[in-house]
């Protein structure tokens, strides 16, 4: 979780001008940014891997149901996305619009935090039926709507001040169930 957290901190910070609560993730890695083949493939790559083999690993900490597996592998598109943002970077602006190349990043956007989103509602259900702590699966419900909110106010022109802050917060709250659900709870193994 590191990688997908860190290194975008310090390339903003490197980058002249740019801003972590106006501007997508994806703009460090953008087509023609100071960094942006250093993010791409250091950081995007790296990150979106990671995030999959971690959520092929939490199969065993989600109840055993197809709902659950499923949900697990829908979160994991999440990082499916960020791998294509490492090959197909946006481009300058991350734009709606433009080139194909930005067509493919985008829609790999969209499905990464729509099917995140529907995966952890998914999860969320399983893990209600399965009888996990209220807290555990509201937090589940949480970061499914999350997502799935967060991408409908990233493309509202009103919340384009703050689009980069939302984009943040959608992924520190996945990133932080990822963790939480991969930490060992004390006691008995529950469900």
């Amino acid at each position: 979780m590191l990688f997908a957290h860190v290194p975008p901190v310090i390339f903003g910070a490197l980058t002249p001008d740019y801003s972590h609560v106006r501007q997508f993730i994806s703009e460090l890695g953008a087509t023609g940014a100071p960094y942006g083949g250093i993010v791409s493939l250091g950081t995007f790559l790296p990150a979106g891997v990671l995030l999959m083999v971690t959520c092929a690993a939490l199969r065993r900490r989600v109840p055993p149901t197809r709902a659950a597996q499923l949900g697990l592998a829908m979160v994991a598109l999440i990082g499916l996305s960020w791998v294509v943002a490492a090959v197909a970077p946006c481009d300058a602006g991350c734009p709606a619009e433009g080139s194909a190349r930005q067509a493919v990043h985008n829609l790999a956007g969209a499905v990464g935090y729509v099917g995140g989103g529907v995966g952890f509602v998914m999860l969320a259900s399983a893990l209600h039926r399965a009888g996990a702590a209220a807290a555990r699966v509201g937090a589940t419900a949480a970061c499914g709507v999350l997502l799935v909110v967060g991408l409908v106010a990233m493309a509202g022109p009103e919340l384009a001040p703050v689009r980069g802050a939302i984009q943040r917060v959608m992924e520190l709250a996945a990133s932080a169930w990822i963790l939480a659900t991969a930490w060992p709870a004390p006691g008995p193994r529950v469900p």
